[in-house]
């Protein structure tokens, strides 16, 4: 977990005097009273700043760890999102307290997934070199000045990123009894699909270290909140894990062709289709998210004549439209709805009907803009604004492209009405994947030094007039890969409702947000099931 620290505490410097201890020795004993005691609480402010050529990402947060024994609970507050991991003795619960939706894993926490974790590693004297004491220096903890040993060190490897490089770490270590009260990792890592260098910065300050007290057991049992969704997980170990849902063989596809209209626009992306099959033979073929100007019609009238080995059951089916040469810019998704009660009303959602894309010079680093907006009864869009991705020259690009987009407008029994919309759009380089085909990566399950996709955001699903009409409840169970970017897809029905729920339930989870899993410090896709819930009020 990494954030930024914005809180510089009151220090004196003093200069190092004659006869300093060993600096390795000083480090092999930091934290010492903290790790080998029975309970232990932690509170403080974490840092993280990742620099990139043309890109810069911070966050800052706070954190409580406490422990007792081999259980452990974190709880995490940083920009704006709020999170708490309780390991029990078995289970590793995450809750996050804004999409109130958690998960459960059964393992144990990685050695360096939190403050304490990352202590216990970097004592390691296999891990650093290059060891010096550069000063004493006084520092404020809960309110009481600590005088402390300014230790400097290289490592071979840091905990939690395998893909670091050149680290340099500064730990300030308390002279009377080795407990750290800072400590600051810097170094260089590739990240990213496109294997770009950046210059990563992560700090830890201690505001309070207590020891010995007693710790209430009940604050190692995790109860799920009322209201609370589960976002169940596939580890690869687990007997009660969702099998791997072997796809089945397409054996003759037709390639969608392009319009006029939208190739003289350069429009590209994915047009999301939601799919019942017949055998091995598509029966209903729907948009879920489309991209206008005749390419969803066209995605549409492809997939009907698709054919499969078998029935590959009820699934989203993402059908690309990519310029020759590839535009830099393309649109990963779109989603519109119409703030009415469609209950009691006749709806039809807003259609592109005017594309412009966004400067292509501004696309001179890879990344991702979500816009929301709102479509006028008139079917200009208004209200333009960036609400997640990558900020400056790519977002200003993209806001002042949508502003020239035209729509049909969204209708309620035959008149026109305001709409409110969801855009996603990628900047990529030349040769670089679409989101979308980053499908043709390797998938992989929790566990196994792969970290668990952690849910950010999410959208509730809504009642098909069906269901409602049948007063159908219950739940839909999706299969779902948690793309590198965060994005689902790949869904595909485990349990069904029926009665146009199934779809519903893919619409919804399709525009959830999700921070990606991690392998050796890199996003990965990952594969999960979902269980979207239907209740009527």
């Amino acid at each position: 977990m990494r954030f930024v620290i914005c809180l510089i505490p009151f220090c004196i410097l003093v200069a190092q005097p004659d006869g300093a201890p060993d600096a390795r020795t000083l480090l092999m004993r930091s934290g010492g009273s903290v790790l080998m005691a029975d309970t232990v609480r932690l509170e403080g402010t974490e840092s993280s700043e990742l620099v990139l050529p043309d890109t810069h990402f911070s966050t800052t947060g706070s954190f409580v760890i406490e422990r007792a024994g081999q259980k452990t609970r974190l709880e995490v507050s940083a920009s704006g999102n709020k999170t708490m991991a309780i390991f029990d003795g078995e289970n590793l619960w995450t809750y996050i307290v804004n999409t109130r939706t958690y998960q459960k894993v059964s393992k144990a926490p990685g050695p360096a997934s939190d403050q304490f974790g990352r202590l216990k590693v970097s004592r390691d004297p296999a891990l650093f070199h290059d060891a010096k004491v550069e000063r004493e220096e006084t520092l404020q903890l809960d309110k009481v000045p600590v005088v402390c040993y300014v230790v400097q060190a290289a490592y071979d490897s840091m905990p939690g990123n395998l893909r670091a490089r050149d680290i340099s770490r500064t730990v300030w270590i308390a002279k009377d009894d080795y407990t750290v009260l800072r400590d600051t990792w810097d170094f260089y890592s590739v990240v990213g699909t496109g294997l770009a260098t950046a210059k990563a910065h992560i700090s830890d300050e201690y505001t309070a270290v207590k020891w010995g007290m007693p710790i209430p057991d009940e604050r190692f049992v995790f109860t799920p909140p009322p209201g609370s969704t589960q976002v169940v997980l596939a580890p690869g170990s687990s007997a009660a894990a969702v099998p791997r849902l072997s796809p089945a063989e397409l054996v003759h596809e037709v390639k969608p062709e392009y319009t006029g209209e939208g190739r003289a626009a350069g429009l590209q992306g994915t047009v999301s289709l939601y799919v019942e099959f017949d055998g091995g033979h598509p029966r209903i073929v729907q948009v879920m998210q489309g991209l206008g100007l005749g390419l969803d019609e066209n995605a549409v009238e492809a997939v009907e004549k698709w054919e499969y080995s078998r029935s590959p059951g009820s699934q989203e089916i993402d059908v690309q439209f990519r310029l020759d040469p590839p535009a830099p810019w393309s649109v990963a998704g779109e989603a519109y709805t119409v703030p009415v009660d469609t209950t009691k009303k006749r709806v039809v959602k807003p259609v592109p009907t005017r594309y412009i894309p966004p400067d292509a010079s501004a696309c001179a680093a890879t990344g991702d803009v979500e816009l929301g907006l709102v479509i006028g009864a008139d079917g200009n869009p208004r209200e333009i604004a960036r609400t997640r991705g990558d900020t400056g020259p790519l977002a200003d690009a993209a806001v002042k492209a949508v502003e020239g987009w035209h729509f049909q407008p969204a209708t309620v029994d035959g008149e026109p009405a305001e709409a409110h919309g969801e855009v996603e759009l990628e900047c990529r380089h030349e040769g670089m994947l679409l989101e979308n085909e980053k499908g043709k990566l390797p998938v992989y399950r929790v566990g196994g030094g792969v970290s668990a996709p952690v849910l950010l955001s999410k959208v509730e699903p809504e009642y098909s007039e069906q269901a409602r009409q049948e007063k159908l409840q219950g739940s839909v169970q999706l299969y779902v890969q948690i793309s590198p970017t965060g994005n689902p897809t790949g869904i595909r029905v485990v349990k069904s409702l029926g009665s146009g729920l199934d779809q519903k339930a893919m619409e919804a989870i399709k525009r959830w947000r999700f921070k990606p899993g991690m392998k050796d410090g890199q996003p990965v896709a990952v594969e999960a099931t979902i269980d979207v819930n239907f209740k009527l009020l």
